[in-house]
Order: C-alpha cells, then structure tokens, then sequence
C-alpha cells in the first residue's frame, strides 16, 4: 500500500533510541501500516510511546508532522482506564466495570 495524504499515526515504540515505529491508522483508528523513522524527525513532545501525530504523507514518505496533543491524552486515559479495569480482581468491581 502507497500512502499518499493525511493520516493519523502512533507511535508504538522507540527502538535504540534513535528509530521510532509509527503505526499509521485510517480513518476508523485500524492499523493499516506501519513505519519506521528517526526520532528526530518527530515533533518533540511525540517522542515517546503512546504519542500521535498527524502524518503527511507523499508517495508513501512521510514529509510532515504535528502532534496531536488531545488526542494523545484521550489515548492515554483511555489506555489508563482499561488497563486499572483488567487489575481490577472481579471480586472488587462494581455492577457498571
């Protein structure tokens, strides 16, 4: 698949500190590719797992990109959320977890 325009990609992890794995989404948040690029060529604040960006694509290289400041926090709360649920033993749980 050749990627061409805008999409939405997170960063999965940093590799030896200097390649970032970016995980490109569509439009429905599925992963559809994946990409590896250097750190620094990321805006500051996204780099670090779990940051998103706003990724400009053209004939399938990434050219430009911005960082998705609210969404990475509703991503990272919501992550939050899910994983205190799933160590919550169900004996503590409420009728609506």
């Amino acid at each position: 698949m050749t990627l061409s325009g805008i999409y939405t990609a997170a960063v999965d992890r940093i590799v030896d500190g200097k390649h970032a794995v970016l995980l490109v989404e569509n439009d429905e948040g599925e992963t559809i590719d994946e990409k590896v690029v250097p750190v620094t060529e990321l805006p500051e604040q996204a780099q670090d797992e779990l940051g998103l960006v706003s990724v400009k694509f053209a004939d399938d290289s990434p050219i430009e990109y911005t960082y998705l400041q609210t969404e990475t926090q509703k991503r990272r709360e919501s992550i939050k959320k899910t994983l205190d649920h799933i160590s919550t033993p169900l004996s503590e749980r409420t009728e609506d977890e």
